[in-house]
């Protein structure tokens, strides 16, 4: 078994999706992570240039093809709206105890909680949206609803599915957050179980991680899903009747649908910045030795397991880049040993900050 094989870039990085649409891209992710404003943009240009924020907007908030989802890890990702009812009950289980967690800190949740919900749906029929740091403070001021309390009951109904994040801001590093029905955004992209039971959800998430992301071991899948090792290990065992290969290396089981792979010897040495918490270098856990050694490992990511912005040649990290305080790349750093990438590398920055400064509203 050649190493080179397991590197994920290969399938669904820059490699072979330069120029792919932004909602096929979406796709091929699972979810694209979004928990800072500048990722999901950059990732998509990092494997199409083309890109125009305006378009991806769009996308979010015009035409409604994408939708941006707490799923996977209590985490928010951007997901087209077929897979966002997989990943959303797929996932609910885990999300709504942490939710509870929080709730049970709060010695007055349940007093006031009623009172905060209707509030909240009240002022979406009337306002059409909720925005966070405002609202609570008038439900504070008019009803006496403590702002924590209006923050959790908010947090459980976007758990739940009941409200969706959208964003006013134009500008792709930042946001400006307010929450609307997701019903009346999505339509009935929520809707209850039906005929189908949280096994069935968790089934179709792992069959969309290993397709999207194997070579990957269980507990791969178990770090980037957030569910239990135990429950990924029965989800797993189910696909290997469904078609799901495996093989071994280096200790290490490795779950994959189909066998064919493209050899890293076939491709460029072009290089790629990808964002912080990219979704490619995200995917992995026990396996992320593909990417480079112990000491790379350690300086790509950080002590809580976050994926810095990378600089990426072939499916290995061989540095790392930063931002300046408006999100405009301004730095790379390659690793010991690393230093003949150096003008590509530059090269690859220069064409990333004209691609996000024409993007800059």
């Amino acid at each position: 078994m050649n190493k080179d094989l397991l590197h994920p870039l290969i399938k669904n990085g820059p490699y072979c999706l330069s120029h792919t649409d932004v909602v096929d891209i979406c796709d091929s992710a699972v979810g694209v992570h979004a928990a800072r404003p500048q990722t999901p943009f950059m990732s998509i240009v990092s494997r199409n240039h083309l890109v125009k924020y305006t378009y991806f907007h769009d996308l979010m908030y015009q035409s409604r093809e994408l939708i941006r989802v707490r799923c996977m890890r209590n985490t928010l990702h951007i997901t087209t709206k077929k897979n966002a009812r997989i990943l959303h009950f797929a996932t609910l289980r885990q999300r709504l105890a942490r939710c509870q967690s929080l709730i049970a800190k709060v010695r007055n949740f349940d007093e006031y909680h009623n009172r905060a919900q209707a509030w909240i749906e009240e002022r979406m029929e009337l306002h059409g949206k909720i925005t966070e740091r405002s609202d609570e403070l008038i439900a504070q001021q008019t009803e006496g609803i403590p702002v924590l309390v209006f923050r959790l009951t908010l947090k459980k109904l976007w758990e739940l599915g009941i409200v969706c994040f959208n964003d006013e801001s134009n500008y792709w590093a930042k946001e400006q957050r307010y929450f609307c029905g997701t019903i009346k955004c999505y339509g009935a992209v929520f809707k209850e179980f039906e005929f189908y039971d949280e096994f069935y959800y968790q089934l179709e998430l792992c069959r969309m991680y290993y397709n999207s992301f194997g070579p990957a071991t269980i507990r791969d899948f178990s770090w980037w899903s957030g569910l239990p090792l135990g429950i990924c290990d029965k989800l797993t065992k189910k696909l290997i009747g469904e078609n799901l290969n495996y093989f071994d290396y280096e200790g290490m089981r490795f779950f994959q649908f189909g066998h064919e792979n493209i050899s890293i010897e076939n491709l460029s040495d072009d290089v790629y910045l990808l964002p912080w918490e990219d979704y490619s270098l995200k995917a992995y856990f026990e396996s992320r030795f593909r990417y480079g050694s112990p000491k790379v490992l350690e300086k790509a990511y950080n002590s809580i397991g976050e994926i810095r912005r990378s600089i990426v040649v072939r499916g290995r990290i061989v540095g790392v880049w930063d931002v300046d305080c408006n999100g405009i790349p301004a730095e790379i750093n390659l690793f010991h040993g690393e230093g003949h990438y150096k003008k590509k590398a530059k090269y690859a920055m220069r064409e990333l900050i004209d691609t996000l400064q024409s993007n800059c509203l």
